[in-house]
């Protein structure tokens, strides 16, 4: 079996069976936090990381940082930033504890860009990339209701067939 994470709080885990079969797909589990934000439920994350200890690969996808800003082209002026400080964190802190949880359980386990995961499935597409994975899981997994609004669970099902084929030894995108 094979699983993937996409690790943000709107993230999910998927679980395939060796015939790429979706058996599973979780959102990232989550509890009510301070001042009615969600923090992520370590309890729950630990129990989903023992189901995961018998995945023969869990490929996850890389977090970065994305503190550029947007700019008016003509007037240079700043229309928004594209993450904002707490969330650069948040999103640093989730993916340090799925990788904790990873080694600490010995999972093995693959790291992966989103720009690699995607490749494999469609050639993204600045400002895209959402549409075409739910297109890309949709045609991939005909039986399995997904809605747009969920993009964590179509990521994270593509990223776990983009591990079960790299562990299948098939040709995947460099």
């Amino acid at each position: 079996m094979y699983g993937g994470i996409d690790p943000g709080k709107h993230g999910a885990i998927a679980i395939l069976r060796d015939t790429g079969a979706i058996l599973k797909v979780m959102p990232t589990p989550l509890i009510a936090g301070e001042k009615g934000h969600q923090a992520y439920d370590l309890a729950a994350m630990a129990d989903i990381g023992h189901e995961l200890k018998k995945m023969d690969l869990v490929a996850i996808e890389r977090q970065q940082p994305m503190p550029a800003v947007r700019r008016d082209p003509k007037t240079k002026k700043i229309l928004g930033v594209l993450q904002g400080g707490n969330t650069i964190f948040t999103t640093g802190f989730g993916y340090g504890l799925w990788l904790m949880l990873l080694q600490a359980l010995e999972i093995p386990h693959q790291i992966v860009t989103a720009r690699k995961w995607q490749a494999e499935f469609f050639t993204p597409q600045k400002g895209k990339s959402k549409l075409q994975a739910f297109e890309a899981a949709r045609r991939l997994f005909p039986y399995h209701s997904f809605r747009k609004t969920k993009d964590g669970e179509f990521d994270a099902i593509l990223i776990a067939e983009w591990g079960r084929r790299k562990a299948q030894g098939r040709q995947v995108a460099q």
